[in-house]
């Protein structure tokens, strides 16, 4: 792991947020928590507002301008909470202000910046002091200024407790800059004073670029892991908890998601998509029709049961109904009007396809990328833009970016997984390995990758993680066929710092990391649409994205900001779009690339170490299962009599593992940690159910030791398939010495049934018993199911052992008895002898 090391704090002014060198590795050992020693600085710059970290006095704002007009005063009104347990005081409550700054990564460092880099906007308002735990609002002047946009601060002291509340202000109307300087009225010299909004000579600068909008439509589906296919209905749906019902419920986020794009729709018109995520979609058309919430879902695999098992069996483990089936149809209703307009699909369950492309299984990408598109169009009625990629992590890596040629929809379409699979059905290309949940190795980087696409799939990127690729215009060739998109990743990682969990981007500079929650939901609201005026402020379009966390406050904010800032609208396909200029500067950048001999593989990727990036240990999991999945398909077969096929009854165990590899939540301080938990515990839930279904194929052997009659009787076994599909498997073995068993080249169990399979063994004459291991494999040589231990032997030669045992007993009894008798014979002679001697002596008396 690469990290920067933290600088001086005055150095940060001047720290350009760009980058010119090559990006650290994609993965870790384990999971970068952010309350981890070794790990915290790469999510917490320590030299950012260290004694604000540390105070137990708190200010938040509870509103402030998002625009003010130039030379215009205006009010912010903060919350203050002594978290003491005794008086602090005096407070003093000052507004703080640095020069006007010139572009949103600027900005971003201006906001981290030491308090000394700000300077009074206005005096020092005395305030009453706080008692222990008491909570008061204040209101605090803002004085007018020039055009510009400005980083500001509150600046709240008690006693010796001092902090900070922070926003970015835009000043000046919608029109443009309206002022001639950006220096801050109390003239600050910090980041950006003295930098000037309008020509030399005083004109007004008033030129204001076209903007694009899009809004990331998604939410943690908390479906219950281990989910297989049904037809001709599809399996019912449980989920772990009614979450994703609230959300969608009146009040909730997705709610409040939705009216503040539906209030702001018309004014943004062709300028407004909306990045849809599939796996949220399918989630609440079927939560129309029912649902249930519960913990676990049984299994799909009937398996043998012995009847004291069966005794403790849980039938109250089915849960209980879902209250949010209404909730879910006005929710989709909504959807399906908006999405009539511009619409892109995103990976299921905005997955990281970074992560996805690790484990080298081409199902999962496929999964990834195909289910989508066709899901909006079955669903919403909607017209995905084509061939368009949107990493939720905001880059893609070098071994990745050939993967996303299955996003071309020529081949892309769902409804083409699945005879593609059926076409691909061929051995295994390490068949002579075993396939297990344990397997300790991850694939080879960009193992499992298609050929070139057809059409030129269009991957969105921010701009500084592309450096050294062949460019032109805010266009790269990241690969043949794969073309990124950038936008500004300084707007793109501030506007990330919105809503309840805000996310710290991978690409986001380290020096200007911190936690985001160190200012209140409305300041960082502020900072948003500050930022979006800020980026406007210029000639090229612009891409402007609402992310996926959002609520409704900070998408108005933001959407708000894009309407009144913005020099018009452009649409998402124009920006994906290529023209003629840029088209030849590209393609002159790639031919004197490879002239050159340049790996355009080695120029792109995550600029600076990326916290919530997934850690070997996890990919690794998700690999074993991806694996372990697809040789539970290979060894079903499709039956014309059932509707069910075996792709499609393994299929959402794929889209689990999707689900498990999440960005959601993956890249903030406050949820990273519960994100880490989710992806175990998803994982360790599939990891159950394909055990279960596996070993619901299995051998089962007529006991320990089998005796043959003879050594020409054949060896009978029991093979059996609780999985809902016939299965084609074959019996491989291992046997002691020279024995070897004649086994059928293929055996084919019915569903949920059964077969006797009959085997001849060849066992040398010198052995008289041999042992054997035996197990059913996928065709190909994958082990599917346990090993049982079977001892051979034949009868005949039972019998004849048997034979000489008793003889050599017998003879053993008969010379036991000869010597019995022979002591008993001198027993009775000795005791003749005494009796003589006795009566003689008597006698002689």
């Amino acid at each position: 792991m690469r990290r920067l090391a933290a600088l001086a704090v005055p150095a940060l002014v001047a720290l350009p947020l760009a980058v010119t060198s090559a990006a650290p590795a994609a993965g870790q050992g384990f999971p970068m928590s952010p309350s981890a020693p070794e790990s915290r600085e790469t999510w917490v710059n320590p030299a950012v507002r260290a004694d604000e970290r540390e105070t137990d006095l708190f200010v938040d704002t509870v509103s402030a301008p998002r625009s003010v007009a130039a030379g215009e005063d205006a009010e912010i009104t903060v919350k203050l909470r002594n978290a003491t347990d005794h008086e602090l005081g005096p407070v003093s409550l000052t507004p703080l202000r640095a020069g006007a700054v010139g572009d949103v990564a600027e900005a971003r460092t201006a906001l981290v910046q030491d308090r000394s880099a700000y300077a009074p906007a206005g005096p020092a308002e005395p305030a009453a002091d706080l008692g222990p735990g008491e909570t008061r609002e204040v209101t605090v002047d803002l004085p007018g200024t020039a055009s510009g946009v400005y980083p500001v601060a509150v600046e709240v002291r008690a006693g010796t407790e001092v902090t900070s509340e922070r926003m970015l202000v835009a000043v000046g109307d919608a029109a443009g800059p309206t002022g001639e300087s950006g220096a801050s009225a109390g003239g600050g010299t910090g980041a950006g004073a003295g930098t000037t909004d309008s020509a030399a000579d005083g004109e007004i600068d008033d030129e204001r670029a076209p903007a694009t909008v899009l809004v990331r439509v998604t939410a943690q589906v908390d479906t219950v892991p281990g989910e297989t296919g049904e037809a001709p209905e599809a399996a019912p749906l449980i989920l772990r908890d009614e979450s994703l019902a609230d959300a969608m419920a009146p009040g909730g986020r997705l709610d409040g998601l939705l009216s503040a794009v539906e209030a702001r729709h018309e004014t943004l018109g062709d300028g407004l998509c909306l990045a849809i995520d599939p796996a949220l979609v399918d989630a609440a058309e079927r939560m129309t029709q029912g649902y249930t919430v519960a913990e676990t879902r049984r299994s799909q695999a009937t398996q043998q049961r012995r009847l004291r098992d069966s005794w403790s069996l849980d039938d109250d483990s089915t849960g209980e109904p879902g209250r949010g089936a209404d909730d879910a149809a006005a929710f989709l209703e909504r959807l399906r009007a908006l999405a009539q307009g511009c619409t892109v699909a995103m990976p299921w369950a905005d997955t990281d396809l970074d992560a996805v492309a690790r484990t080298g299984d081409p199902w999962l990408m496929r999964e990834a990328l195909q289910r989508g598109p066709d899901t909006l169009r079955s669903v919403l009625g909607a017209e995905p833009l084509e061939d368009v990629v949107l990493p939720g992590a905001g880059y893609v890596e070098p071994a990745t970016a050939p993967a996303l040629a299955w996003a071309d929809t020529g081949e892309g379409s769902a409804a083409a997984i699945e005879p593609a699979w059926e076409a691909s059905d061929a051995p295994r290309s390490d068949a002579s390995g075993r396939s297990t949940l344990d397997d300790p190795g991850l694939p080879a980087a960009g193992s499992g990758v298609p050929g070139p696409p057809d059409e030129t799939v269009s991957v969105l990127v921010a701009d500084n993680t592309v450096w050294s690729a062949p460019r032109a215009g805010h266009f790269a060739e990241l690969a043949p066929g794969i073309r990124a998109v950038t936008h500004q990743g300084s707007l793109t990682a501030t506007l990330a710092t919105v809503g309840e969990q805000p996310v710290t981007a991978g690409y986001a500079n380290p020096e200007t990391r911190l936690d985001y929650r160190l200012d209140s939901p409305v300041a960082r609201e502020t900072t948003a649409a500050g930022a979006v005026d800020l980026a406007l402020r210029g000639e090229d379009p612009v891409l402007v994205t609402v992310p996926g966390h959002a609520d409704g406050e900070s998408a108005a904010a933001i959407l708000d900001a894009a309407v009144a800032a913005a020099g018009g609208t452009v649409t998402l396909s124009d920006y994906l779009t290529v023209d003629r200029a840029d088209g030849a500067d590209l393609a002159a950048a790639s031919e004197a690339a490879a002239a050159t001999g340049a790996d355009a593989g080695e120029g792109f990727g995550a600029p600076f170490t990326d916290p919530g990036v997934y850690s070997d240990a996890e990919v690794l999991r998700a690999t074993q299962q991806a694996t372990y999945t697809d040789d539970l398909t290979r060894i079903m077969a499709n039956d014309p009599s059932i509707a069910l096929t075996r792709y499609g009854f393994t299929a959402p165990l794929r889209r689990d593992i999707l689900t498990a590899l999440t960005v959601a939540r993956r890249r903030s301080v406050a949820g990273f940690d519960a994100a880490v938990d989710a992806t175990a515990g998803r994982l360790g839930g599939n990891r159950v159910m394909l055990q279960d279904l596996r070993s619901s194929v299995e051998l089962m052997p007529p006991g320990n030791v089998y005796t043959r009659s003879s050594e020409s009787s054949p060896l009978i076994i029991v093979a059996r398939n609780g999985l809902p599909l016939p299965t084609r498997t074959r019996i491989d073995y291992v046997a002691e010495g020279e024995a070897t068993l004649n086994t059928p080249d293929e055996v084919r169990i019915p569903a949920r049934g059964s077969l006797t399979v009959s085997m001849t063994a060849d066992i040398p004459d010198n052995d008289r018993r041999t042992d054997l291991e035996l197990w059913l494999s996928t065709p190909d040589g994958a082990a599917i199911s346990n090993r049982v231990d079977i001892t051979v032997q034949t009868r005949a030669r039972l019998i004849g052992a048997t034979v000489a045992g008793v003889t050599l007993v017998g003879g053993l009894a008969l010379a036991a008895l000869f010597r019995a008798g022979r002591r008993h014979r001198r027993r009775v002679r000795a005791t003749g002898a005494q009796a003589r001697r006795r009566k003689l002596k008597r006698s002689g008396r």
